[in-house]
């Protein structure tokens, strides 16, 4: 919903749709490459990868490797262990829901920005 409503509205914002996608893909590789990488050097250089747990890529090799191989297939779910700041299975899946709610949220915003945008009359 994040990358929706951020290319909404940066197409409400421009008359050429390339330039709607180039700047929707320079926002999400400013959101989730860049800024994680400066923030966890410039604000907290010693707890490594703090910012990049909000990045989706970084979320899924955590619940792949957590959730994934032999020894975890017949395990239950409140036994897995994840290479995350909570370890278990109920924190991380509650960390990660409170993330894909602030970026719905996020992405609301950019839709609405985008409907204020929009023209009443088109022809």
């Amino acid at each position: 919903m994040f990358l929706t409503g951020a290319g909404f509205y940066f197409g409400a914002r421009f008359k050429r749709t390339t330039t709607a996608v180039v700047a929707t893909f320079a926002l999400a590789l400013f959101a989730w490459v860049v800024l994680p990488g400066l923030a966890d050097e410039i604000i907290w250089p010693r707890h490594e990868g703090s910012f990049a747990l909000a990045s989706p890529q970084h979320q899924v090799v955590v619940l792949a490797e957590g959730s994934c191989g032999r020894s975890n297939a017949r395990r239950a779910f409140a036994r897995l262990s994840y290479d995350w700041p909570a370890e278990t299975f109920g924190a991380t899946t509650w960390a990660m829901a409170i993330i894909t709610v602030v970026y719905c949220f996020v992405g609301g915003a950019f839709m609405r920005q985008a409907a204020k945008r929009l023209r009443k009359n088109v022809f």
